[in-house]
């Protein structure tokens, strides 16, 4: 690396395997109403009405209808009335957080699943309190690109104060959206079947 440049093991394949290695790959909960499971989160793009850069969504909350480039094709920007955000630290990973945070104002709803009392739950106007990896059950890869190992995370301790899965919170999301949406939701299946559905898809594909 460079003098006094710090050094990352994330270059190549994040210190956990080689790039050679086939084995099972974890899939994702259905994607479809009618089932049907994908390795990582490719239906999240393949059935949404629009996708975009999560990097850019600065510029799609400043520019609604506006025009941009990504992968060799013009997309537009959608006019964003509401926001529910699941995942990713988007305050500490964005390049401007000033220019995020005056943006952020933009939509009517702002509603945030998180653990922590995030920079991102600090500008939401509704914070769901979802259970972190010790509170549930949960499956993992490790060797990141590699995908080599497939690692069980056992619950440890029960859900504390009001926080629950986000399994539980879209199955009853669901419900309230449409009697029997729940069932159609969670397919039938509570987190230790699907988890077993999980381990069993990628056991096969190894």
């Amino acid at each position: 690396g460079t003098e006094g440049g710090g050094f990352g093991f994330s270059y190549h394949y994040s210190n956990g395997g080689n790039p050679t290695r086939i084995g099972g790959v974890l899939p994702a909960i259905s994607g479809k109403i009618e089932g049907g499971s994908s390795a990582g989160n490719d239906w999240a793009v393949s059935d949404a009405v629009t996708s975009l850069p999560v990097a850019r969504i600065v510029e799609a909350l400043e520019n609604p209808g506006g025009k941009y480039q990504h992968n060799g094709k013009e997309q537009t920007f959608p006019d964003i009335k509401m926001i529910w955000w699941a995942g990713g630290a988007n305050f500490t990973h964005h390049q401007d957080t000033n220019r995020l945070i005056k943006a952020w104002q933009k939509p009517e709803l702002v509603v945030i699943s998180e653990c922590y009392w995030t920079a991102a739950a600090k500008h939401a106007d509704i914070v769901l309190p979802i259970t972190t990896s010790f509170e549930r059950n949960d499956l993992t890869m490790t060797g990141d690109y590699s995908n080599q190992h497939l690692v069980p995370m056992k619950q440890v301790i029960e859900p504390q104060f009001e926080a629950r899965s986000d399994f539980d919170v879209f199955a009853d999301l669901a419900e309230m959206l449409k009697p029997g949406g729940k069932a159609v939701y969670t397919e039938g299946k509570d987190e230790m079947a699907w988890l077993k559905q999980f381990y069993d898809v990628a056991q096969k594909a190894a």
